[in-house]
């Protein structure tokens, strides 16, 4: 429930084709907005500001309990066209993932007759102790029905490598990873694994209209259990005085198509051992996706 003066309106101004708005809210956020709305929309013109304080009751509202944060401001601007916002972050938690903080950058520029959108999310830093995270992405809309979304984006770190992804209109997809520690990333979750040190290097690409896809990846982690002679099993992480890591490495190289399945190869190491395994199969226009 929100109590008396929870949003207090500094200023509210309209004079048909200006317009300017400060808004304070119970818990100390601002949010101020001015600019100009009169004439094509080409023509129109705004900027807005917002500091919002920690624990903001109208954050918890939309986010609940998955979204914290110790400091949180947005800068940007309206030039007709295009939304652009600078959104700044300290002591940020969300959906499970922690950073210490985070600069990004945005631009949206909606849909118009004859044209798609676009949302850009240029390079941007997040900082998770030692660790420095570039992230960027781009969505178009399409034009026309029918097609999807494209997408495509870009998570690099220069500790724990680059992982590039692509979604084509059509539906088909690529993913890249160039020595991408995957088990680095500031996910709370990943602390629950039994896994350290996974890291990802490859390519796989899908392209479900044609029913034709390939897979050549390899990844390396260590596993870790207790040792304690219950059948391995895991426990906090098996860092404690009992736990140890064994290695544990697999590939796949391999591509298929609606009649066809070729493993190339396929393999996997732990703990002394390794399988290795080559296939050819009929898939008779059957997916098993």
């Amino acid at each position: 429930t929100l109590r008396s003066a929870d949003l207090v309106i500094r200023e509210a101004a309209w004079t048909g084709a200006d317009f300017a708005l400060d808004v304070v809210t119970g818990d100390s956020s601002r949010v101020r907005a001015s600019g100009m709305l009169a004439g094509p929309a080409a023509r129109h013109r705004a900027t807005f500001a917002a500091d919002l304080a920690p624990g903001e009751r109208f954050v918890r509202i939309f986010t609940g309990d998955a979204v914290a944060y110790k400091a949180f401001s947005a800068r940007g601007a309206y030039d007709g066209r295009t939304v652009t916002a600078d959104v700044r972050a300290r002591g940020l938690e969300a959906y499970g993932f922690r950073l210490d903080s985070a600069h990004t950058s945005h631009a949206y520029t909606p849909p118009r007759q004859g044209g798609g959108g676009e949302y850009v999310l240029r390079q941007s830093r997040l900082h998770a102790g030692s660790d420095i995270w570039m992230l960027s992405a781009r969505v178009r809309t399409p034009a026309r029905e029918g097609l999807g979304a494209a997408v495509t984006a870009s998570l690099a770190s220069p500790r724990h490598g680059r992982l590039d992804y692509a979604l084509e209109a059509d539906g088909s997809m690529e993913a890249r990873a160039e020595e991408f520690a995957a088990t680095a990333l500031p996910y709370a979750p990943l602390d629950s694994l039994p896994l350290r040190g996974g890291v990802l290097h490859g390519r796989f690409a899908w392209d479900p209209e044609r029913k034709r896809g390939e897979a050549d990846l390899a990844a390396r982690a260590t596993f870790h259990y207790n040792g304690n002679g219950s059948g391995g099993v895991y426990r906090n992480g098996g860092n404690g005085a009992n736990g140890r890591g064994e290695p544990v490495a697999a590939r796949i190289d391999a591509e298929w198509d609606a009649r066809h399945l070729d493993v190339r190869a396929a393999s996997l190491r732990y703990r002394g051992s390794e399988l290795s395994v080559t296939a050819h199969a009929r898939l008779q226009g059957r997916q098993f996706y």
